[in-house]
């Protein structure tokens, strides 16, 4: 999926500031191929420009963690580490929300990707 970089910084943002993402920073940066304060600083506090290449690589890493093709493996030996699955595994879980509707604000309730960020809060959808 291609984001404009708007979109990219929006959903790249939501991701690792949340908590329970399942992958940690470092291990995301190491996934994009980037360093671990490049990603924070273009992405969490937005204090330098996203390049080209850095659009690219965390496109390519955040596309393959949503689609479950990226797990989080852990061994005595070598600790937590990130590893490509043969079978893609998608994180279903089950949603309730709000939605805006032009009809007026709607319940929202379905299954719904863990790892996906491009649903709109309620504070962006009501325009605040």
């Amino acid at each position: 999926m291609e984001y404009t970089k708007q979109e990219l910084l929006r959903q790249v943002n939501r991701f690792l500031t949340d908590r329970k993402r399942g992958i940690s920073i470092e291990q995301f940066a190491e996934l994009c191929g980037l360093d671990k304060s490049l990603i924070q600083s273009v992405f969490v506090s937005q204090t330098m420009p996203m390049t080209e290449r850095t659009q690219v690589r965390v496109t390519r890493a955040f596309n393959e963690w949503m689609s479950g093709n990226v797990r989080i493996m852990y061994s005595h030996a070598k600790g937590t580490y990130v590893e490509y699955r043969k079978q893609s595994k998608v994180p279903l879980m089950p949603h309730y929300g709000i939605k805006v509707t032009p009809d007026g604000i709607k319940m929202d309730i379905r299954m719904k990707n863990r790892h996906y960020y491009g649903d709109q809060t309620l504070d962006e959808a009501l325009g605040g």
